[in-house]
């Protein structure tokens, strides 16, 4: 078909999707002539191709009805041109929708035509088409599945809830509470903030109470330090629990915890963070250290979790081989694909709680699918039933505002949290006014923010024609204190500890060096181009070499900062781990030769010395893309965008940009207007997910 052709060259489709209809198309041909290929009209083909194609933009689905509105929905951002708009535009003018979907339904050899969510009651039966439609949405049977199993899961999790309400200890739960949670006295003129509901206490009581809970809030909130009370309620249930049933005065086996998180980096950070948390409330806590001690603090990726490797076709663990463990904690649960999601639920144990955190306004995963942000879609609003608030009322104390009950309630709202109240950006923060207000899409107040802007922000501009970026790392400049986040952690670098330092010495080094670089990071909206990270990258290294802070920009030399982009499992090293290359001393003679040091998985080793031959691949990394840096937190983000506008730029990849800086923030950009159409534009990804009866 030469329009399967011309579409894959305008970038409309990918080989991959061209391929598939041919397949189909040559299967057509064994099939009786009422339902072969020729049968069929060209249309019928080229929309499943598009159906297939929506994978690469992040959509689970073809929505068909969004296409006949707005068919530049179809195109690929990244590559957008009028002359593919224009085609598009003229397909779709000559369908109707009512008509097409007949037509997928005569084609059912390779359309499954749905009448209703969940009508099927084995989910991993044998394909019989290679794509679905349910109701106006094309799939393929593939994705449709892994949506399918997590609104079952969710389903089946709000009957186990109901369940476990019936017999929980609600008396000893007030009690753990009240001593996690309390009560502060506040003058009598109080904030807003403190006017509201402590929403920690009630994310707590939310989902000591469920077998499946989504707790999700901005930076600052106090999710990890929730979330690690949370346990402690667990733990302390479980060890009361067992004692009174076994008739003794004693603990039983406490709770099998696993802690992970999508990427290395966010696992590390999870780690660090509980920890920390932990060991604030082991002192302020005088509970059993056996409970206080039977809380992890090492997380991992979830493809370590679920036992992903290079010699295996699936995941180790899976529905017939569950995972050993109670309870799963799972961090940055935005950036968790839909693949990976109905992965890691198939893993679990029948009788096993699943937590989620994350914050819903970030970007979603890279891979299809937007799970955190369908699942919070409702969040704000609360959306509780009147049963559910009578029950936060019994454990907390607390009463919700009449605004957070719905007259209508679905099942999932009684199930998730948000947290309101951030403690790292106060009502003074210009981050958190600026975040605030790109989140609601109020792009006059962002730029506004941004004119005037308070000490914490900055705002860049610079003409693009003469925008070489030295003003980064020019010491005298008008932007020193950019040029520090770069010259300080290479100061340290040419530092380095005598030839006969110990290897603690070595790593107490190593580690000051990592940390000061992680307090300044270079943050770029796209790959290519100008403004993208590849050149940025490489422009920055050269400015660098000519100030003289590196010795050069090719190879390996002191201080050059590296990502890893691929998982590997031979040295332990997950894509998005950053790394810095250092002369080490371990010659017999005490010549330095370079190693690439990481920060350590393991608590008792602050960091790790790796040859840059063992390394899989990586990039250098003065500038990371948006999507990398989820997952961080760095004291000064300088975030970089194009001069003009474009549709990959969007809300949610602007607030995760600003989100990442926690003392300062930097917005480097030639004209507001860029900006402000960012802001106006929503990164929304099409799925059937909260129309599965959540």
């Amino acid at each position: 078909m030469p329009k399967l052709q011309r579409w894959q060259q305008l970038g409309l489709l990918r080989p991959l999707d061209v391929v598939l209809v041919q397949m189909l198309q040559s299967k057509a041909s064994e099939l009786p002539p009422a339902v072969s290929a020729n049968a069929m009209p060209d249309e019928f083909w080229l929309w499943l191709a598009l159906g297939s194609s929506q994978l690469a933009q992040g959509h689970l689905c073809l929505d068909l009805a969004q296409a006949f509105v707005k068919p530049d929905s179809l195109q690929n951002p990244g590559q957008f041109a009028k002359a593919v708009s224009a085609e598009l535009n003229a397909f779709v003018r000559t369908q109707q929708l009512p008509q097409l979907l007949v037509l997928f339904s005569q084609g059912r050899t390779w359309v499954e035509v749905r009448s209703s969510e969940l009508s099927d009651p084995d989910l991993h039966s044998p394909a019989s088409t290679p794509f679905v439609l349910s109701g106006e949405r094309l799939y393929l049977r593939r994705y449709w599945q892994y949506e399918q199993h997590i609104a079952d899961f969710i389903q089946q999790s709000s009957l186990l809830t109901q369940q476990l309400r019936q017999q929980f200890p609600a008396s000893q739960v007030q009690r753990w509470l009240t001593q996690l949670f309390p009560v502060k006295l506040f003058p009598a003129a109080k904030t807003q903030a403190q006017q509201q509901p402590d929403w920690q206490q009630l994310a707590c009581a939310m989902a000591v109470s469920s077998r499946f809970a989504v707790i999700t809030g901005g930076p600052g909130t106090g999710k990890t330090t929730t979330v690690v009370k949370l346990l402690l309620l667990l733990q302390q249930a479980q060890q009361e629990q067992k004692a009174q049933q076994n008739g003794q005065n004693k603990s039983s086996r406490p709770l099998t915890i696993r802690l992970a998180a999508p990427t290395g980096k966010a696992a590390a950070r999870l780690s660090l963070s509980v920890t920390l948390a932990l060991k604030d409330l082991t002192q302020k806590l005088d509970w059993d250290p056996a409970v206080t001690g039977s809380i992890p603090t090492e997380a991992q990726t979830l493809h370590r979790l679920l036992g992903s490797g290079p010699d295996r076709a699936q995941f180790r663990y899976h529905r017939d081989f569950p995972l050993p463990l109670d309870v799963l904690v799972v961090d940055e649960a935005s950036m968790v694909d839909v693949a990976m999601f109905a992965a890691m639920l198939q893993a679990l144990p029948a009788s096993a709680r699943l937590i989620l955190l994350g914050d819903k306004d970030q970007l979603a995963s890279v891979e299809a699918g937007a799970v955190m942000a369908e699942l919070c879609r409702d969040a704000q609003q609360g959306g509780y039933s009147q049963q559910t608030a009578d029950w936060l009322t019994t454990l907390t104390g607390q009463q919700l505002p009449a605004t957070f009950i719905s007259p209508a309630p679905q099942l999932l709202e009684q199930q998730l949290v948000m947290l309101r109240t951030s403690h790292r950006f106060g009502a003074d923060s210009g981050i958190g006014q600026l975040a605030t207000a790109v989140n609601l899409g109020d792009d006059t107040t962002a730029l506004q923010i941004l004119q005037q802007p308070p000490a914490d922000l900055r705002w860049l501009q610079f003409s693009p024609e003469s925008a070489d970026f030295s003003h980064l790392v020019q010491h005298g400049s008008p932007h020193q204190a950019l040029a520090e986040g770069f010259a300080g952690y290479l100061a340290l670098v040419k530092n380095p500890p005598a030839a006969t330092a110990s290897s603690a010495e070595y790593d107490r080094w190593a580690l000051a060096v990592l940390q000061k670089f992680a307090s300044f990071q270079v943050l770029a909206a796209v790959r290519q181009g100008k403004f993208g990270v590849e050149q940025l990258n490489a422009r920055i290294a050269a400015i660098l070499a000519k100030q003289q802070l590196i010795p050069r920009t090719e190879g390996w030399y002191p201080g050059r900062p590296v990502m890893v982009v691929q998982n590997d499992y031979s040295t332990g090293l997950m894509n998005g781990d950053v790394g810095i290359c250092l002369p080490r001393a371990e010659t017999a003679a005490g010549e330095p030769q370079l190693r690439v040091v990481f920060i350590s998985a393991d608590p008792t080793t602050p960091v790790r010395w790796l040859l840059p031959s063992r390394l899989p691949q990586v990039e250098t990394v003065y500038a990371m893309t948006v999507h990398k840096s989820q997952g961080s937190e760095f004291g000064h983000v300088v975030l970089v965008l194009p001069e003009q506008g474009s549709r990959l730029l969007n809300r949610e990849l602007i607030y995760t940009g600003i989100t990442r800086a926690a003392q300062q923030f930097s917005l480097l950009c030639a004209d507001g207007k860029v900006l402000q159409q960012a802001v106006l534009q929503r990164n929304e990804r099409s799925g059937g997910l909260r129309l599965s009866s959540l």
